[in-house]
């Protein structure tokens, strides 16, 4: 993914909705991930194919949650916890 192709993808939602990373499991519940607001430059020594020299870097903050689908109609979710 490019700068270009993220900010293409985000450009339909609205300025000031919260943006978290998620993290999928095999197993078990998927978690929620603040972002750092620290942003850098990086390269990445890849784990199969060419390394990449220059990466935009968006660093995992802490952990603050768990994913759920918000159409459930589950009450032992609340609002205030979505970040």
């Amino acid at each position: 993914m490019t700068v270009g192709n993220l900010k293409a993808l985000l450009d339909c939602y609205d300025d000031e909705q919260k943006i978290v990373i998620g993290q999928r499991q095999n197993y078990g519940s998927d978690f929620a991930y603040s972002i750092c607001e620290d942003i850098e430059e990086h390269g990445v020594n890849k784990f199969y194919g060419r390394n990449i020299d220059n990466a935009v870097m968006l660093m995992l903050g802490s952990q603050i949650g768990v994913i759920y689908d918000n159409d459930e109609d589950d009450d032992e979710y609340d609002d205030e916890v979505i970040i």
